[in-house]
C-alpha cells in the first residue's frame, strides 16, 4: 500500500512538472521589498543590480556544468537582455532571456526546465551563483566582452 501510495504521488508530481514546464511563463524571482533586498546584498557580500548590470552585463560567463556532469558551459550576456550560449565542446547551442532584480539574476533558457533566479559574488573573475537563501549553488569564470562572438 505504501509504495502504491509513493507511486502515485511521484506520478502527480512528474505530472505537475511537465504541465508546469508545458505553460511556463518567463522566469522571474518572487517580488522583494528594497529593505528585503538590501539586506540580501549585505548579508551575503552579493552583487547589487547595478554591480550585475556594470560586471556581468555584457561580458561573458563559463564555468562547469550542475545538470551535464563533465561538460562546461560558455555564455554572453548581450545588454538587451538576451543569453547567447553553447557547450565548449560546440555540441549545443542556445539562447535565452536574463533579467535583473536589485541583487537577484534570472535566467530564462528557451525551451527548457533550466531556469533558475540567484544571488552573484564576485571575486576577481570568479562568479558563485547563490540560491535566494544564500547557499552556493555553482560557479563560473567571468571573461571580459565576447570572445566566442555570439
Amino acid at each position: 500500500m505504501k509504495l502504491m501510495l509513493k507511486s502515485a504521488v511521484a506520478v502527480a508530481s512528474l505530472a505537475f512538472v511537465l504541465l508546469a514546464c508545458a505553460t511556463k511563463e518567463p522566469m522571474t524571482a518572487e517580488p522583494m521589498t528594497a529593505e528585503q533586498k538590501m539586506a540580501l546584498i549585505e548579508e551575503h557580500g552579493v552583487l547589487s543590480g547595478e554591480e550585475i548590470n556594470s560586471t556581468i552585463v555584457g561580458n561573458t560567463m563559463t564555468g562547469p556544468s550542475v545538470n551535464f556532469p563533465g561538460k562546461t558551459w560558455i555564455e554572453y550576456y548581450a545588454p538587451e537582455g538576451k543569453i547567447m550560449g553553447k557547450w565548449t565542446d560546440d555540441s549545443d547551442k542556445w539562447t535565452g532571456r536574463w533579467t535583473v532584480d536589485g541583487p537577484i539574476m534570472c535566467w530564462d533558457y528557451e525551451g527548457t526546465q533550466y531556469d533558475e533566479c540567484n544571488l552573484m559574488k564576485l571575486e576577481d573573475d570568479k562568479v558563485t551563483f547563490l540560491e535566494i537563501v544564500g547557499s552556493a549553488v555553482v560557479s563560473g569564470t567571468l571573461i571580459t566582452g565576447n570572445p566566442e562572438q555570439f
